[in-house]
């Protein structure tokens, strides 16, 4: 009768186990599922890899400089752990110096230990630090654990841009692609 009960005991505390094994694994793959979520990430420029090179284009009176292959390399802590780890972006630019704008197409490249982002945005900046108006918007397609999310991501200077350093942004982790555009009447 002793054996019988520490072995119902021994299967008892076994099944429990596997059962709270199984449910560490559903929780991790419920928190994958919850989206959309907002967050926000802080920015911080680490370096820049590549100064890039500028040529000059468009007519006297409204000449513009155009900046390619700038290189930067940044650290983001997010309140969403997937959105945290070590970015580096590509970009050109165009420069207008008679208005003081700025335009830039960028390729964002983030990795950590689970996974990685990849994606593009565009950015608009007016004057240089402090920036007196501007914003960049980015959309990034999850890799590895983050396969099939999708982030959104803005920031608006200069309520955003505390530094030259430092930014932060704001958007949202989804499971699904851009809305379709409407069809427009020709």
């Amino acid at each position: 009768m002793r054996m019988r009960r520490v072995t119902i005991l021994v299967t008892t505390v076994f099944a429990l186990a596997l059962g709270t094994a199984g449910l560490a694994i559903a929780q991790t793959e419920a928190e994958r599922a919850e989206t959309p979520v907002a967050v926000d990430v802080d920015v911080t420029w680490q370096a820049r890899l590549d100064d890039g090179h500028i040529t000059m284009a468009g007519e006297p009176g409204a000449a513009y400089s155009k900046l390619d292959g700038r290189a930067i390399a940044e650290r983001w802590e997010a309140t969403d752990p997937r959105l945290s780890g070590e970015m580096t972006h590509h970009s050109t630019w165009h420069i207008y110096p008679f208005l003081d704008y700025e335009i830039a197409s960028i390729e964002y490249t983030l990795a950590n230990d689970a996974g990685s982002w990849v994606g593009h945005g565009t950015r608009m900046w007016r004057g240089n630090w402090p920036i007196e108006a501007g914003a960049e918007t980015m959309v990034m397609h999850g890799d590895g654990a983050y396969d099939g999310l999708t982030a959104y991501l803005t920031h608006s200077c200069p309520q955003d841009c505390t530094d030259a350093a430092h930014r932060m942004l704001h958007g949202l982790i989804v499971d699904e692609e851009l809305p379709p555009f409407p069809e427009t009447a020709e």
